[in-house]
């Protein structure tokens, strides 16, 4: 069975204060690593890069322009890229 990473998996994985961070960031991790399959859609990533440079909903919008989406994973919950 497929599931579909939504926006809000992607923006609490990414946000670092999140309480949800780190279980968030697991299941981008066991996606990448192919333990679980799972899908985007454009409109996803497009509402996340929304969401991520939107001055009203992110505090440092600097960081999101230059945190690739592996930096998505590489919290607590997973290991770090070589």
């Amino acid at each position: 069975m497929k599931i579909l990473l939504d926006t809000n998996i992607l923006v609490h994985a990414y946000n670092k204060s999140s309480p949800n961070q780190i279980e968030a960031a697991g299941i981008i991790r066991k996606a990448m690593q192919g333990e679980i399959e799972a899908c985007l859609t454009p409109q996803v990533l497009y509402e996340l890069f929304a969401v991520v440079t939107d001055p009203k909903r992110v505090e440092n919008r600097s960081q999101a322009k230059r945190q690739p989406i592996y930096a998505l994973t590489s919290g607590n919950a997973t290991k770090s890229r070589n």
